[in-house]
């Protein structure tokens, strides 16, 4: 039986790398709620939101309903 060589130098690239991308796609989200927000609060229906921010009105509908629990 072969054990593979456990390469720390490249674990810990590969984490780093990771945790990029999630750093990167909260933060899209995160902006994405705060334009959200600023639409809601201007009175606009989640069909205009989702055309204006180029999402699906489900993603749209989501997010608000989250947004909803969250306030509650």
């Amino acid at each position: 039986m072969l054990i593979a060589e456990y390469d720390y130098d490249m674990d810990i690239e590969v984490q780093r790398e990771e945790a990029y991308i999630e750093g990167l796609s909260r933060g899209r989200e995160d902006k994405l709620i705060e334009q959200l927000k600023k639409k809601l609060s201007k009175g606009k229906s989640p069909e205009e939101i989702a055309d204006e921010l180029e999402e699906s009105v489900e993603t749209i509908q989501e997010l608000i309903a989250s947004l909803k629990k969250d306030s509650y």
